[in-house]
């Protein structure tokens, strides 16, 4: 190959770049977020979807995700402590999809935008404002919903009981502040901190 094919080539290569980049449609992230879980829902094992109603059956009025449910779905979840048997069946999509749709709670645009390309729902530029959640006193990301009521990191996993003191043993951690920050830093390149926004 000469060196103009060359040249040619990577100017080709450039054209189509800039191309993809000004013919990016904007989406809403809230439309997105519903995308990506529509998506992912019929995709779901039985153990998943199980799995998911355990963690979502204590809903109560108390909890914000609840008026999203039909008045049905409240009622069977106010009425009955038993997780149901028949987790397949469609009438807990809704609850699910509740529970889908708060893992994105949080999440960066950039990651949104780049799990709607892997997914193949398109590619698209995703705006709308960020929920701002609580940062984590080992990793500095904004991850938990509120500080100090155990709440698990979902970048690190450091399980916050409000200890900011570098020192001081963390039970539920087994280790320290500091430790666990030493072991987030040396991990850091295997874990998706493009999800999170930093603080």
């Amino acid at each position: 190959m000469s060196k103009n094919d060359g040249r040619n080539t990577n100017a080709f290569q450039e054209v189509i770049y800039f191309a993809k980049v000004f013919d990016v449609k904007i989406l809403d992230r809230v439309e997105a977020i519903k995308a990506i879980c529509n998506k992912k829902l019929p995709t779901l094992s039985f153990n998943e979807r199980e799995s998911i109603i355990l963690d979502w059956w204590g809903i109560d009025e108390e909890d914000n995700e609840f008026s999203r449910l039909s008045a049905q779905l409240k009622c069977q979840i106010l009425e009955n402590d038993e997780l149901p048997e028949d987790c397949e069946n469609r009438k807990y999509d809704e609850l699910i999809l509740v529970a889908l749709l708060s893992d994105y709670e949080g999440v960066s645009n950039n990651y949104i935008a780049e799990s709607m390309d892997i997914m193949g729902l398109g590619h698209f530029r995703v705006e709308g404002q960020v929920e701002k959640l609580e940062v984590c006193p080992c990793c500095n990301y904004r991850t938990l919903k509120s500080r100090g009521n155990y709440d698990i990191c979902r970048l690190c996993n450091w399980e916050d009981n409000g200890l900011n003191d570098d020192e001081k043993y963390s039970g539920p951690n087994y280790m320290t502040l500091g430790e666990a920050r030493e072991n987030f830093l040396r991990n850091m390149g295997q874990l998706p901190s493009s999800k999170w926004v930093k603080a």
